[in-house]
């Protein structure tokens, strides 16, 4: 199955091997390395943004992500604010697709302010109130 992750897995899980060998051989930090995988999961994360979001959606990172601290098998916290409801759901959904070579990341919007009973993006406005 194609997705629109297929030409960029190999780049991703290529650059997460060598981080995991480099830790393992104690040739780099565990904050080097979560500082590494983070900037994979940042750069998936752009690409998707650019190919499905419009510019009525402003992405941001939160928790690990937004600390650069991604270490192995986690999600990508974030939170959406804007207008493009649907935007949010194809970015969340493209993010979770399993590709030939693995999962990308998954994006979790569950550590926005108000929790899972807010809607998943909310507009600045909402944000400054």
């Amino acid at each position: 199955m194609q997705t629109i992750w297929t030409p960029y897995a190999p780049t991703g899980r290529g650059n997460c091997c060598a981080s995991s060998c480099a830790t393992c051989w104690d040739l780099s930090s565990q904050r080097q390395t979560f500082a590494e995988l983070s900037d994979v999961a940042e750069a998936c994360l752009i690409v998707v943004i650019r190919l499905l979001a419009s510019e009525q959606l402003t992405v941001i990172a939160l928790g690990k992500l937004g600390g650069r601290e991604i270490s192995y098998g986690a999600d990508l916290d974030v939170l959406f604010v804007g207008e493009d409801v649907r935007a949010a759901q194809n970015l969340m959904i493209a993010m979770a697709q399993p590709t030939a070579e693995g999962n990308i990341w998954a994006l979790d919007a569950r550590l926005r302010p108000e929790g899972k009973k807010a809607p998943v993006v909310c507009s600045l406005k909402t944000y400054e109130s």
